[in-house]
């Protein structure tokens, strides 16, 4: 950032902190900017400088001359000052220009955010004034042109500007989310509210009874970050899918909504890394029509059909599902994207971009994170690339976000070998194994861990899910962190929440009648 952009910046956050009744005010930072800001004393008539000077002179009787931030008198000084230089006034009404929300609640969070955003850029700048004046120093003592001071010290000082830039260039503390003190006790009856909640199972509940089992006392999903690993073609895409797609089918949003600002509409965010849209689209097409009709779709429209006719079947199918994931009062994004163009700091554009559109979103379901770009991530120990991308997912969706994020990853290839071992008991014995790819400490990152295995006995196919951690306030019962879903023609793997037969059970031997190969 130049002198220029320093100055309107600056100039900018007394201008934003006008707007606001008790605004967080730092003018030291301004100060330094004055001071860093070198401007001649004296400046030829049309010079841009010259304008430059009049506006460090505002900003200067502002902060330090007790003068109150008059807008309008302050543009009519820019104004004349900028006289034969025209491009630098509009540049400056341009910068000052914003598009302030009216709801009142949301200008003030909006013009705060502004003012702590100026002010972060206007710290980072002089940090890198002062970093280019100690590099200056330290070259011209590399090459003897600087005889005030000796090479160690300049480097020395050098090594502590660049440690000081890395850092945070503000006094607030980018971790802290939540505190609680002891001598205020409101927020304590805050959180034993939210606690109660959970514990009276106030989950979003999903389309299967023993699932919702599995997750405890919350019934349901919560703001966690569930990691569903297993082998390829183990179906944890396809159960990832139907599970985030049952949210809005069996679930009002008055939960979620509960506390986020503003008229926004609850939306579930669906970012396929791999799977195409129509895939996912037509297993939650059969999904919601096998569960809602009983019978399994008709998918394609005769060959008979006219033109007409394939197009009003294409329409009536698109309604349907549309319809069916609408009626509770929910919107869902399906979405998909080159998994290596995708970097993960994306989930924050996407949220704040949603936002802006008038959604909160309540959930993501990330298929899968494993596979999108790593570039800049880690510390070059392996794995640790792996890590921060999930932390960082969980970070924005979980902990800001306040919302449920549902990661498939892939097991390891070792897996393979223990499946071949031992494939009755494969499934129940994953937990606790460190199984993921190229991460084995990646289960450290997530709330729950949901695993996939799918068995095939007797020519009829299972999924078996085993829940391994789940940071829950309540512990579940150990027989409920196992079940298994038959895959049927009708529903795919059916949902059974809102009906009085159970799909599941909780061991093969249940639907093969003791042919499963396990001894319970």
């Amino acid at each position: 950032m130049n002198n220029k952009m320093m100055l309107i910046t600056a100039l900018a956050t007394l201008y934003t902190e006008s707007l606001l009744t008790d605004p967080e005010k730092d003018h030291d930072v301004i100060r330094k900017v004055l001071l860093e800001a070198k401007l001649p004393d004296y400046v030829e008539e049309g010079d841009e400088r010259a304008a430059l000077v009049e506006i460090k002179d505002i900003i200067t009787s502002i902060i330090d001359g007790g003068m109150p931030y008059d807008h309008t008198n302050v543009m009519k000084r820019l104004k004349l000052a900028t006289t034969q230089i025209r491009p630098l006034y509009d540049t400056i009404t341009k910068f000052l220009e914003d598009d302030i929300p009216e709801e009142p609640e949301a200008r003030i969070e909006h013009l705060n955010r502004q003012v702590a955003q100026y002010y972060f850029q206007l710290r980072q700048a002089i940090q890198g004034v002062q970093l280019k004046q100690k590099l200056g120093r330290t070259l011209g003592a590399l090459n003897g042109t600087e005889t005030r001071v000796d090479l160690q010290t300049a480097l020395n000082d050098l090594r502590d500007s660049l440690s000081t830039f890395s850092e945070r260039s503000h006094n607030k503390i980018p971790s802290l989310v939540g505190e609680l003190i002891t001598d205020n006790r409101a927020p304590f009856v805050h959180v034993f509210d939210s606690i109660s909640k959970k514990a009276a199972g106030n989950g979003l509940r999903t389309g299967w009874k023993a699932i919702n089992q599995m997750l405890g006392c919350n019934k349901g999903i919560t703001e966690e970050l569930w990691l569903m690993p297993a082998l390829p073609f183990n179906c944890k895409s396809l159960f990832s899918l139907l599970l985030s797609i049952s949210i809005p089918v069996f679930n009002t949003p008055e939960k979620v909504m509960e506390n986020v600002k503003g008229d926004l509409q609850p939306v579930i965010l669906d970012l396929s890394l791999e799977n195409e849209l129509d895939v996912n689209l037509a297993y939650a097409y059969q999904a919601l029509y096998g569960h809602f009709e009983g019978e399994a779709p008709v998918m394609v429209a005769s060959e008979n059909a006219t033109d007409e006719e394939k197009a009003l079947h294409n329409t009536k199918m698109s309604d349907y599902l549309c319809s069916k994931m609408r009626a509770n009062g929910w919107e869902y994004i399906f979405q998909k994207h080159t998994n290596s163009d995708f970097k993960i700091h994306y989930l924050n554009d996407l949220i704040l971009d949603l936002k802006r559109r008038g959604y909160h979103v309540a959930g993501i379901r990330g298929d899968y994170f494993g596979t999108i770009s790593k570039a800049g991530h880690g510390n070059g120990i392996a794995g640790s690339d792996i890590k921060e991308i999930y932390r960082i997912a969980r970070n924005i969706q979980v902990v800001r976000n306040r919302g449920f994020l549902l990661a498939p990853h892939q097991i390891s290839p070792e897996g393979k070998k223990l499946k071949a071992l031992d494939p009755a008991s494969f499934c129940k014995n994953l937990p606790g194994r460190g199984l993921y790819d190229n991460c084995s400490s990646l289960d450290n990152e997530a709330d729950g861990e949901m695993y996939f295995n799918k068995r095939v006995v007797n020519g009829h196919s299972y999924l078996e899910v085993q829940r391994g951690k789940h940071r829950t306030i309540i512990d579940t019962k150990e027989a409920y962190h196992y079940t298994v879903i038959p895959f049927r023609e009708v529903g795919i793997l059916p949902w059974d929440c809102d009906k009085e037969e159970t799909v599941t059970a909780s061991s093969i031997n249940v639907f093969t009648g003791g042919m499963g190969d396990e001894l319970f």
